[in-house]
C-alpha cells in the first residue's frame, strides 16, 4: 500500500484492492511493502501509521533515502527461490 492517493486509490481502496488480490490468490507468496515512509506530510504519517497497525509485518521502505531496500531485495529473492522450487 502507498500512503498517498494521487487522484488513484485512497488508503482504504488500496487495502480493500490489497485483500482481494490476497484472498483470490492464497497460496501465492506474498510480500506486503508499505513505501514512502520518508514522508514528512501529517496526513502520509498518518495513513502509514494505520497501514503499520493493518500489516504488523509489512516492509517499509523508502526509494528516497533508501531504508529497507536490502530489505526489500532479499526478501523478494526470497519470493523468487521459492517461486522457483514450485515450477520446477
Amino acid at each position: 500500500p502507498y500512503p498517498y492517493t494521487h487522484g488513484l486509490l485512497d488508503v482504504d481502496e488500496q487495502v480493500k484492492l490489497r485483500n482481494s488480490l490476497r484472498a483470490r490468490f492464497p497460496r501465492r507468496p506474498w510480500l506486503d511493502v508499505i513505501s514512502k515512509i520518508d514522508v514528512e506530510e501529517e496526513d502520509a504519517k498518518d495513513n502509514i501509521s494505520k497501514l503499520m497497525d493493518l500489516f504488523p509485518d509489512a516492509l517499509q521502505v523508502s526509494a528516497f533515502d533508501g531504508t529497507g531496500l536490502d530489505d526489500l531485495n532479499m526478501e523478494v529473492r526470497g519470493l523468487l527461490e521459492e517461486m522457483t522450487k514450485v515450477v520446477r
